[in-house]
């Protein structure tokens, strides 16, 4: 994170308006697009300052009556399990007043949730709302750059970054925090009926993660989705995700018991995992969203651990397939990134891994959770 100042109006993720002269707190990526985007129109270049001196790290202390200032970044997985953290310190200090910042595109998820452990500030933060707080905590690149071989599972890591012993928090409370409310369930339960799904058992896919390394290729996706439809068809498969910019993308089979909410708003697919029997998914968002509530949940791996992210999640399955390079445990912030390393070498982005997991073992491990 940067505090920067530009001498022109500026506008941040095409959302909101940077006025010439305000001095902001941007995320590094963001700083850098801003430097070169101000280049390419001849602007003069922003005034950037690293935030050292005006950190208060938070690391443990009493928060009685104190405020504390969050950031973790953009990713909805990352921020659900950041917010989960956020609960506990709630839990630990319950004077404390807690901001998380957010993504303007993103701000709106969290409307209207009861009992909210903090408040929520768009994104970008201004310099001077900053430094009032009394201390900060910011989770920036804490996994993302992360490559070790012995790197600790994401949640204890994130605790010990906010000077919590994790073992002195119980595996209970180590869970994602995912705004969903009553209105969402009803939501949900309109936009089943509507497709004659009813109480039937409901299965949510994931189709891919935000990444083709932790996307499996999608023919495999679709082949195993196939297997899924014959050999349980009185359920009913409702697809979400999947990036359609992904390299040779298939469409979802065309069958009476897949369904696809492609178009549904998040707060609504939150709600719909929650109502799920069974949820399958990549590294990735729906996982999260089910440990959050409890719903079983078969999930993939291979270019990553599943102790690195789940190892608290009791109600995930997971199916590892390491190769001799997992976990590679890269993460593709960098635009140069377009999948796998090896993809040179195997033609393909997605990870090897993934693809050799097998469609019956899927399938079969679906079966005796939904017995």
């Amino acid at each position: 994170m940067r505090i920067v100042t530009a001498e022109v109006d500026t506008r941040y993720a095409n959302l909101v308006e940077v006025p010439a002269g305000l001095s902001v707190m941007l995320p590094d990526y963001f700083a850098q697009y801003l430097v070169r985007a101000l280049k390419r129109e001849g602007a003069p270049p922003p005034r950037q300052s690293t935030i050292g001196h005006y950190v208060r790290p938070y690391c443990g202390q009493d928060l009685a009556g104190k405020s504390l200032f969050t950031w973790r970044g953009h990713g909805l997985g990352d921020s659900f399990i950041w917010a989960g953290m956020l609960k506990i310190i709630k839990r630990l200090h319950p004077d404390a007043r807690i901001t998380m910042m957010s993504h303007p595109g993103l701000v709106h998820i969290w409307d209207n949730i009861p009992d909210l452990p903090f408040d929520v500030y768009p994104d970008p933060c201004s310099f001077q709302d900053f430094c009032r707080y009394d201390y900060h905590l910011l989770g920036e690149g804490l996994c993302e750059g992360d490559l070790e071989p012995g790197q600790p599972c994401t949640w204890d890591g994130h605790l010990r970054r906010a000077g919590i012993s994790p073992m002195l928090v119980v595996a209970d409370w180590k869970r994602p925090l995912v705004p969903v409310n009553d209105r969402d369930a009803t939501k949900v339960a309109e936009w089943l009926d509507a497709r004659g799904i009813g109480d039937r058992p409901l299965i949510v896919w994931q189709l891919g993660a935000s990444t083709p390394i932790r996307s499996s290729e999608p023919g495999w996706t679709r082949r195993t989705l196939v297997k899924l439809s014959d050999e349980i068809p009185d359920a009913a498969i409702v697809t979400i995700g999947g990036r359609r910019t992904f390299v040779d993308y298939e469409p979802v089979p065309d069958r009476p018991n897949i369904h696809s909410a492609e178009k549904v708003v998040l707060r609504t697919i939150f709600a719909l995992i929650k109502r799920a029997d069974l949820v399958i998914c990549p590294d990735s968002m729906a996982g999260h969203v089910a440990a959050a509530f409890e719903r079983p949940c078969v999930s993939l791996w291979s270019s990553f651990n599943p102790a690195d992210r789940i190892k608290y999640y009791s109600s995930h399955r997971p199916l590892y397939n390491p190769l001799p390079c997992s976990p590679c445990r890269i993460h593709e912030t960098n635009p140069n990134h377009v999948g796998c390393p090896r993809a040179s070498e195997t033609g393909s982005p997605y990870c090897e891994g993934l693809a050799g997991i097998r469609p019956e073992d899927v399938v079969n491990t679906a079966k005796e959770i939904l017995k």
